[in-house]
């Protein structure tokens, strides 16, 4: 899915129907990625889910010379970063905190098992994050957040 401005949250799934292939749920804004889920499991479910929280910064019309690095970070370039540890935080403050760093690929999941949308981040809290933190990645990683209910 591709819009040019996320004023009202997005989300939806892509099921697949058959036991081999591979299946990418993208959300890009201004044809830059912010959200991306893939699954290559039988007849799995991929999600993604965004809001104007995820929207990357609008283009600036300084000089690409003059431009700090942060602002010129693509998520399908080999630019390396630290990956922070977002346990513990809830998903909305996990995501944010993934995006300040520089990893866009964003993958949510039910940490329950339930396989339920987390429509308000904010009332998640992540316990576990796949790569492992602390480590240099390449931004273009997907990285998932499992995350539950606060107070399950």
């Amino acid at each position: 899915m591709n819009v040019e401005d996320l004023t009202d949250p997005v989300s939806f799934s892509v099921e697949n129907a058959d036991d081999t292939g591979k299946i990418i749920c993208r959300i890009k804004v201004n044809g830059k990625t912010i959200r991306e889920d893939i699954s290559t499991d039988k007849y799995d479910t991929c999600y993604a889910q965004a809001s104007s929280a995820d929207q990357p910064p609008p283009a600036t019309t300084q000089p690409a010379e003059t431009q700090p690095a942060a602002q010129t970070r693509d998520p399908q370039t080999t630019t390396n970063a630290n990956l922070p540890s977002v346990v513990g935080m809830n998903l909305q403050q996990a995501q944010d905190t993934m995006q300040a760093a520089g990893f866009y690929l964003l993958r949510d999941r039910d940490a329950t098992g339930q396989n339920r949308f987390q429509v308000n981040d904010r009332n998640w809290i992540v316990t576990r994050q796949e790569p492992p933190a602390d480590q240099t990645l390449p931004i273009s990683t997907v990285v998932t957040l499992w995350a539950k209910k606060i107070g399950e």
